[in-house]
This record gives structure tokens, sequence and C-alpha cells, in this order.
């Protein structure tokens, strides 16, 4: 099962299961990103008014994995593949 957990963050996942055993899954060596636009759409009570959009994921090509590979992603990566990739995409519970 963990051969096919693909860690697309630049950190190590550290999981605690059962017993206190701890499991580690290494970077991929890839990393999905999205990118950050930020534009001033308007001043309400003089206080800038910021809009943020983020681009798709960026990084990798998660159509080169197998079927069966499970992603580990970011908080900001995850709603981005999840339908893409449905049941398969999941984020640390940071």
């Amino acid at each position: 099962m963990l051969q096919h957990l693909i860690n697309l963050t630049p950190h190590e996942i550290r999981f605690f299961v059962i017993e206190g055993k701890e499991v580690v899954i290494p970077p991929s060596g890839q990393v999905a990103r999205v990118s950050e636009n930020r534009t001033t759409e308007e001043s309400l009570y003089g206080i800038s008014v910021v809009s943020i959009k983020y681009s798709e994921v960026e990084g990798v090509d998660l159509t080169s994995f197998s079927s069966d590979c499970l992603f580990l992603v970011s908080m900001l990566v995850g709603p981005r593949l999840a339908s893409k990739f449905p049941g398969r995409v999941y984020g640390p519970d940071t």
C-alpha cells in the first residue's frame, strides 16, 4: 500500500498510528504547487480589498502515475486535484 502513496510536497509526512508506531512518507521529488495572483479590487473605508486567485496545479503530471497511486498534497493543492482524481488525493491534517 505505502509504495503507492506518493508525497507531492517538499517535506516528509509523518503519521503516528496505533501503538505509537511512526510511518514516514518521504517526498517523491516532484512537488505539486499552485501560484497565487493578488489584485487590489477596491477600497472599503480606506482599506484595500485584495482578491486572491490560484492557478491550476503546476509541477507534476499526475497522469504519468498508475491508477492505483494515492497522492499526498498540500491544503491548497488538494481541492484543485480532488475533482480530477476522486478518492486518490489526501492532505495532512496540520
